[in-house]
Order: structure tokens, then sequence, then C-alpha cells
């Protein structure tokens, strides 16, 4: 079964994570400003500190952040619980690195971009939960699933975790590259590009129920 991806509002609840040890956090857009005027530029060097935690609400260690990507539009990390951790029921902050590269707008003018802050290089130092992200963007959010994004037609099809995920992407992606190059060289059409990407199951129902559909019947050979 594949979703087709929709604009989707914000979950009242965060959904507990309670046996996968992977997740991610989707935690800021880019190229949008905050309302105080900090923006990640699109072209920001986006690094993980080694050893970069992520915390839980009472600042409790609960797991470890692994990896940063942008991800349609969006800063978002990946990581790997604690055993017997569970995600929490809140949405993610993070904290950036005190030697990241940035400029900044002038303060005292009558310019539209007085007093703000643009990230060329921004270090995540640490997820944490507690506080309101600095954007208000329904994006925004913990995950516990994982799932395949085959951007163009945007669809979405459930994967059981990150490395399947990971796998199928790079298996269609080949796929994907060879058969427009075929196209092109027999009927001289060019196809637009629609890579497959990894990103967290973007909805806070149904990955279970598209999942078991998947399992059932993959022609495809996704999970394969």
């Amino acid at each position: 079964m594949r979703y087709t991806l929709r604009t989707h509002s914000t979950p009242d609840s965060i959904i507990i994570m309670t046996q996968q040890t992977t997740c991610a956090a989707t935690l800021a857009p880019i190229g949008k400003p905050d309302p105080a005027g900090r923006t990640i530029d699109p072209d920001c060097v986006i690094t993980v500190r080694e050893g970069a935690l992520l915390f839980a609400l009472d600042g409790t260690r609960i797991g470890r952040v692994t990896g940063a990507s942008v991800i349609d539009g969006h800063l978002v990390v990946a990581g790997t619980l604690d055993p017997n951790r569970t995600l929490p029921n809140a949405l993610p902050t993070f904290d950036a690195g005190y030697n990241d590269r940035r400029t900044f707008g002038p303060v005292d003018s009558d310019d539209p971009g007085s007093g703000t802050v643009t990230y060329h290089t921004m270090e995540i130092n640490a997820v944490r939960t507690g506080f309101d992200p600095a954007w208000n963007d329904q994006e925004i959010m913990f995950a516990r699933d994982w799932c395949l994004h085959i951007t163009g037609p945007d669809d979405l099809i459930p994967m059981p975790d990150y490395a399947t995920a990971d796998r199928a992407a790079t298996h269609f992606n080949r796929w994907w590259q060879d058969y427009r190059a075929r196209r092109k060289e027999q009927e001289d059409v060019d196809l637009p590009e629609a890579p497959a990407i990894v990103r967290p199951w973007p909805y806070d129902t149904g990955h279970a129920e598209a999942l078991a559909a998947l399992r059932k019947d993959d022609q495809d050979g996704w999970l394969s």
C-alpha cells in the first residue's frame, strides 16, 4: 500500500515509541525565519557533535543523536534510543553549536533584515523536549516510524526500520537512473528525476496498517 503525501496538522500528542530503537526528529524548516529572525540558510552545512544526546522532559538522557540531513525542506535528525527508553510525549527542540558561522542583520536600522541571524554552518549539540520550538511549523515532531518517500508522485512506502528504508531507497534510485537512461537513449525522452529518500513517517497514525498491507503484497520487493 502506498500513501500520497499530504499536508497535515501537528498532532495533539506524539506517539510514544515502545519497541523500536531508532527514532527521528524534525527540528526546523530551512530558509524560513522564526519569530526572532533566525534562519537556517538553504546551503547551511549541518553536522552533529560527536556524543550529542537526546534528552527527556525531565532532562535525563534517553538516547543519542546519530546524524542530520535536510529532508523535504526541513532539518531532520536521526537517533538511537537507550534500552527501555521511549520517545517523549512532546515536541523536539535542539541546541546549536557555539561556533556556528552566522551573519547578522543590522540591529539599529529600519532595514527589513534588522536584527536577523542567518546560519551558514550549524552543529547539533543536543535534542531536547520541554520547550516550545523556535519555529511554528507543523512538521516539527518526533517520529517513531520510517518510510520511503518517492518525490514527484509523493508516494510514501512504509518501512519497518531505517536500515530497510535506506536499502530500498538505494535500490530504487539505481533502477530509476537506469530506466531514465534507457528512455533517453531509445525514445529521446528526458524523464524528470524522482529520487527516493528516507524520511520519518509524517503522520501520527496509519504506519502499522500500511506496513501490514505491504508485507502481504510486496510485488515490487520493497522489503527484500
